[in-house]
């Protein structure tokens, strides 16, 4: 029998799709559903003219629950037992990855090197030189870590 997809569903597989950033394959895998499916409505073709709109709404949605999940894991990594434990990566790769993927779904640069400059121009129209800082972070970051320890 053939499955049938309400539209919604359809808005939440091409969010899925945009997450992945446009890989039908692995977006159709994750999901269980058959790629010449999803390729269809990455497509415009199956679709109603209200997709779009809750494809958008989706991706909304799913960027706030990834900006929240950044957000915890941000403020673990300032608690002092996380800050004494020897190493804290897994809480920074989730509160990374979770960041990224938020970004992804609000159409926002994802690569440091593609918000850098911005960053570096923001930080000079202060009067501030930027190596100044990131030398202020790194020892920042040395001297919680050490108080910690």
């Amino acid at each position: 029998m053939r499955q049938r997809y309400s539209d919604r569903d359809k808005a939440a597989a091409l969010a899925a799709l945009d997450l992945n950033e446009g890989n039908v394959w692995r977006t159709a895998k994750e999901l269980g559903i058959p790629r010449s499916t999803l390729q269809s409505w990455a497509n415009e073709r199956g679709i109603n003219a209200d997709v779009p709109e809750l494809r958008q709404q989706k991706k909304g949605d799913l960027a706030e629950k990834f900006e929240q999940i950044a957000n915890a894991y941000a403020d673990r990594l300032l608690e002092p037992e996380v800050i004494k434990e020897a190493s804290p990566n897994a809480a920074i790769v989730v509160a990374g990855t979770a960041t990224d993927k938020m970004r992804v779904l609000r159409g926002l640069p994802t690569e440091i090197v593609q918000i850098l400059p911005d960053v570096l121009a923001a930080i000079e129209t202060l009067g501030i030189k930027p190596s100044d800082v990131f030398n202020g972070i790194i020892e920042r970051a040395a001297k919680q870590r050490q108080d910690a320890g």
